[in-house]
């Protein structure tokens, strides 16, 4: 009796064991076959390799060209004709541009800590700072001949606002890179060696091309994302233009 209860325990174990086995199994190959549709994704189609190509593109392109413009507003609370304000401290890029309420230029710059106001009529002002900008001159003051300090409570300052911009001179310079050094730039644009790319500027109200970089010409077969980009000019000007690129 003992030994036929030994027997059928030891059977109902080995059966056990051999549906842990079966389970243990079935895990490693669900494990294993989830690992290859990770890396072969067999379920993406042509399209989604493409768009994935176009997000690499706009991020290095991006990368590669854009830069940051900080933006705020100065109230006096009466005009100066030339002035300083001690203690500012940029809050942006090394370098400013200045513009009054008719959005005309007026000279200024950062000495220091302190924000210097050239000759003008106005008792308010934009300022742009950003790195992307020249270094302005020095001031040359009318009257009085050296700025007036002014103090904290005859003038107001709005908060920083940032944008992405566009520097208007680098696109072209980009237009020319990619004609002369196109391997370097793809390589650098990280785009495979298999796929080529192009890109374009163009307005939004009527669609005019402005910059065309393309030297394959018409393409049976392309992808092509558009955005809208803010473009800034020398003079600090912005504008939204529509970028486009392109692979295939």
């Amino acid at each position: 009796m003992k030994v036929g209860k030994s027997i059928k325990k030891d059977y109902f174990n080995k059966k056990g064991l051999g549906h842990v086995e079966m389970i243990l199994s079935f895990v490693i190959f669900i494990t294993a076959l989830l690992f290859l549709i990770s890396i072969f994704n067999p379920f993406e189609t042509r399209d989604d390799i493409q768009e994935d190509y176009l997000d690499r593109l706009e991020k290095e392109f991006s990368r590669k060209m854009s830069g940051e413009v900080s933006f705020r507003a100065l109230f006096l609370d009466e005009e100066e004709e030339c002035f300083r304000i001690q203690g500012y401290g940029d809050g942006g890029g090394e370098n400013i541009i200045i513009k009054n309420e008719d959005m005309e230029l007026v000279e200024g710059k950062i000495q220091g800590q302190h924000l210097v106001v050239g000759a003008n009529e106005s008792d308010f002002f934009y300022i742009f700072s950003s790195n992307l900008f020249e270094e302005n001159d020095e001031i040359n003051c009318q009257t009085p001949p050296q700025p007036n300090d002014l103090d904290s409570d005859k003038y107001n300052m709005g908060m920083w606002r940032k944008y992405t911009v566009y520097e208007n001179e680098s696109l072209y310079d980009l237009k020319e890179e990619y004609y002369d050094d196109y391997e370097d730039l793809k390589s650098e644009l990280r785009i495979p060696r298999d796929r080529e790319f192009s890109f374009l500027l163009r307005n939004i109200e009527d669609g005019k091309v402005i910059i065309e970089a393309n030297k394959w010409g018409a393409q049976r077969e392309v992808y092509t994302k558009n955005k809208n980009i803010r473009i800034i000019y020398k003079d600090g000007e912005i504008e939204y233009k529509e970028l486009g690129l392109t692979v295939f």
